[in-house]
């Protein structure tokens, strides 16, 4: 049997510029979330901001803007999710933004080019097999 898999982009609502609170931006139950997180503040994240090169900044400020896809895979179970993410202060100005995920990759995107991406193992639990729970259309989601 053939393996499917799936893909999937949104567009995420971007709050309005100066924005300096945390804020959860899209929630796809079971498929994926983007949100601001303050960098710095959590130290579950610490590794991740470690490898995302946050390390260097100053604890608590700035923002980033950071995707994080859920994941099931049959030969690794106890990896649950993937996040990437970039620092709001290094975001172009004006753009639109979008979260993508083709199978093999998970991108943050600015007016379609790719920004940060990693490589997930596994798809997301949310999309059933064998049918998309998201076709390749973009998908507009209102803040």
């Amino acid at each position: 049997m053939k393996q499917q898999h799936f893909s999937f982009e949104y567009i995420i609502p971007m709050p309005p510029k100066g924005t300096e609170t945390e804020t959860r931006l899209l929630d796809k139950t079971d498929i994926c979330l983007v949100e601001l997180r303050t960098i710095g503040k959590e130290a579950k994240f610490a590794e991740f901001e470690k490898r995302e090169n946050y390390a260097g900044r100053t604890s608590g400020s700035p923002l980033a803007l950071e995707a994080e896809i859920f994941l099931s895979s049959r030969l690794h179970p106890e990896w649950t999710s993937m996040r990437i993410g970039i620092p709001l202060s290094e975001l172009p100005d004006a753009a639109e933004y979008s979260i993508r995920y083709t199978g093999p990759a998970l991108q943050l995107l600015a007016d379609g080019q790719v920004l940060t991406e990693d490589f997930p193992f596994g798809d997301p639990p949310g999309l059933a097999a064998g049918e998309p729970l998201v076709s390749c259309q973009r998908k507009i989601c209102k803040f």
